[in-house]
């Protein structure tokens, strides 16, 4: 990428990230943030899609850390249960500390391509590691993952009251029940 153009794309980030913060993720949209840049929308859409692409770029470090932590557990002497246990804890502080952008992405036309991307495949094979000796490791894979969608996590933490402590426990109770 040309320099002027990893210029482009590092401001919008950065603006965009300040403007997210200052007023929320939903409230904020691409126009406001072409217009806070002093750039023209065909601009920010050649670097980013749609808005739920540009929250997506904005976790991607995010996710790498994630998958650091999720490394070490699973590099430990720990069993598969109380690995899950470890990843899970991870996995749902970094929904509630990510709540806003991984709605966007979910909302957007990124929701769709999330299940292409590297980040998405990675995470399916650190839980399906997790399941590999049981019966229908992929089927225990797709069902955790799609419990741990934003909306289902929004929908126990927000709607139902449930804390992360007890959301993990029925999660726990549900995909590994045995010790």
């Amino acid at each position: 990428m040309r320099q002027d153009a990893q210029d482009n794309y590092n401001s919008i980030k950065t603006t965009a990230a300040a403007l997210f913060e200052m007023y929320g993720v939903e409230q904020v949209s691409m126009n406001q943030i072409a217009q806070t840049l002093q750039i023209g929308a065909g601009t920010l859409y050649r670097h980013f899609k749609d808005k739920g692409v540009l929250c997506f770029s904005l976790l991607e470090e995010d996710f790498d850390h994630l998958f650091t932590s999720f490394d070490h557990i699973q590099s430990s002497d720990k069993d598969k249960r109380e690995q899950l246990s470890e990843m899970l804890t991870l996995m749902l502080e970094f929904k509630r500390d990510n709540e806003d952008l991984l709605l966007c992405i979910e909302k957007h036309e990124m929701r769709s391509l999330f299940k292409e991307t590297d980040y998405y495949k990675t995470l399916y094979q650190y839980f399906e590691t997790i399941f590999a000796s049981h019966d229908q490791p992929q089927f225990k894979t797709d069902m955790l993952l799609n419990a741990l969608t934003t909306r289902s996590y929004q929908y126990q933490t927000h709607f139902r009251h449930v804390d992360l402590d007890t959301f993990k426990s029925n999660l726990m109770a549900l995909f590994y029940p045995y010790s």
